[in-house]
């Protein structure tokens, strides 16, 4: 059986709802497990309604909201002018890290069972486009399918579209490097010993850094460089973090474009709308 790894908190939870409701229309047969943290049961209803194939954990904790921890990565810097850098954060919470971090609880939770096969780990803030199937994306003979960074950052900037982040060294000196940099954002993982074992690791690294946004980027990317197994990157076609094309399979709302590119908000909207009307 394929699983997608998803977590959410209330906060995201209109995000939560617009990946299911793109999920439930242009992919079928799909089982996600979705991690539910500090959601009403009014919202976790809402969720199970949208999608049939849907396994919720129902995760109630009790940490600080108060973002007062400054993040690692102060580079980033906005396309199209500082008027753009409204609603952008620096800083985070408990709260947030344990959102975040769970992820690697969720890969190996679902890994560990034996009807698993293959698992995709996605942020909540992602929305499907067009149809979507694992055969398209699976690749023979590789561990791990990720989004790489490194090869995001030889694209041409001046031709990404207004509104969107990318990290100023990217501007200013390129991001060229002949290993990949794995990103967490999306994590497509073919069920084996060796994957297992790497992601085992990477939870027991992270649970020692906890409450730090940066640990799990530099973890599993630490542990890559220790390991044997074998990592690619999909067609850019297939998750677009920059364009937002119309013929993409997967729309990201990486940074803050979830807050600023107009096409990915009007996508987004579109689905609350229809929620709210019916």
């Amino acid at each position: 059986m394929d699983c997608i790894t998803i977590t959410s908190d209330d906060v995201y939870f209109n995000h939560c709802y617009t990946f299911l409701k793109s999920l439930e229309h242009h992919s079928k047969d799909i089982h996600v497990f979705l991690r539910c943290v500090n959601m009403s049961l009014v919202q976790m209803k809402t969720l199970e309604s949208v999608y049939n194939g849907l396994e919720i954990i129902d995760d109630q904790i009790d940490l600080s909201r108060k973002k007062h921890k400054l993040k690692d990565d102060m580079s980033w810097q906005w396309v199209g002018g500082l008027e753009n850098i409204k609603g952008l954060s620096y800083t985070y919470s408990d709260h947030m890290c344990y959102t975040n971090n769970m992820r690697f609880d969720n890969i190996c939770t679902v890994l560990s069972r034996s009807d698993i096969n293959r698992v995709i780990n996605m942020d909540i803030d992602q929305i499907f486009i067009n149809n979507f199937t694992f055969d398209e994306l699976f690749i023979d003979g590789l561990d791990i399918l990720t989004f790489n960074e490194s090869d995001q950052g030889l694209i041409d900037c001046n031709k990404i579209a207004d509104s969107v982040w990318i990290p100023d060294v990217w501007i200013t000196e390129g991001y060229e490097t002949n290993e990949p940099l794995i990103d967490e954002s999306m994590l497509a993982i073919r069920k084996n010993d060796k994957t297992m074992n790497y992601f085992e690791l990477a939870r027991g690294m992270i649970h020692d850094d906890f409450y730090n946004w940066d640990a799990d980027f530099g973890i599993i990317n630490q542990l890559y460089k220790m390991s044997d197994v074998k990592v690619s990157t999909p067609d850019l076609k297939f998750i677009d973090r920059w364009f937002y094309h119309d013929d993409s399979v997967i729309w990201n709302g990486a940074g803050n474009n979830r807050n600023t590119n107009k096409k990915y908000k009007a996508m987004h909207d579109r689905y609350i709308k229809d929620r709210e009307t019916h």
